[in-house]
């Protein structure tokens, strides 16, 4: 985790530590400051700025960060039965 702040906030609207759940993804850069609390089982996508409270299985990204999907949501265009389809949809 290169250049990741998770940290308290004494000012704001949210002073106070995150609390982050179980088997979370944190990337690179991203930054947790203040009294939010993280789901388990989210991913939050590098450089994203989490200024609010995630539901468990969220996949975040932006500044500030908003929720972009859900783990296992189906209806993401991302989403495909098979490798096959997937490498298709990267072309």
């Amino acid at each position: 985790m290169q250049q990741t702040t998770i940290g308290s906030s004494r000012g704001g609207n949210r002073p106070g530590y995150p609390s982050i759940g179980n088997n979370c993804f944190i990337a690179c850069g991203a930054k947790i400051i203040g009294k939010v609390t993280i789901g388990n089982n989210c991913i939050i996508g590098a450089n994203c700025v989490v200024t609010k409270d995630i539901p468990n299985n969220a996949i975040v990204g932006g500044v500030p960060g908003k929720i972009i999907n859900y783990n296992g949501a189906l209806e993401s265009k991302y989403w495909c039965e098979n490798i096959a389809d997937y490498i298709k949809l990267l072309k």
